[in-house]
């Protein structure tokens, strides 16, 4: 990256483990989905950290002013709950699995990036979710990493009665002067 050069496109790559366990599930409203307890492991870059544990990201405070490359590794392939085993993944349509709304609110399905615009998701395999946020717009999100949850013993095509496993981080954008707590 050469940030003199304001003509060449650069872009910052993330990359990170994601830890989830002890799910529990919710209930009511919009929200029909287990929470639980997720734990961030920044891989890449190896010099600096961007994201937190808990997955937040604050590209003012740290100066970053290009687009920015998320690569959000699933490292929890079971899940125990209720002294059931289940089989975690990101779903195979890849905006199901990243939910983003502006502000603090609490994202939901309906939430799910676009495909286009500030955000764009690519599954590129159960356990790899790559997201590219165009860090251009000053805004400050809360978005939730949603990984499906199935009983160890489903198999295709029974994979579709799986619930969400939501975990809700936040990104704050260039541009806002907002501290990511």
């Amino acid at each position: 990256m050469n940030p003199d050069n304001d003509e060449e496109k650069t872009m910052t790559k993330i990359e990170v483990n994601v830890f989830g366990y002890d799910p529990k599930w919710k209930d009511g409203g919009p929200h029909n989905y287990f929470t639980g307890k997720f734990v961030y492991q920044q891989i890449c870059p190896e010099d600096q950290q961007f994201m937190d544990t808990k997955g937040n990201l604050n590209l003012e405070s740290l100066e970053i002013t290009d687009e920015v490359e998320i690569i959000y590794n699933w490292v929890s392939p079971w899940v125990a709950n209720g002294g059931k085993l289940f089989k975690a993944e990101f779903w195979k349509e890849p905006d199901d699995n990243f939910w983003v709304v502006k502000g603090n609110g609490k994202p939901k399905l309906s939430d799910k990036a676009p495909g286009t615009g500030q955000f764009v998701v690519e599954r590129l395999s159960p356990t790899k979710l790559k997201v590219t946020d165009k860090n251009d717009d000053t805004k400050h999100y809360t978005y939730a990493i949603a990984v499906r949850l199935f009983y160890a013993e489903q198999e295709e095509p029974d994979k579709s009665e799986g619930e969400f496993f939501v975990d809700d981080p936040k990104i704050t954008n260039r541009g806002n002067n907002r501290v990511v707590r």
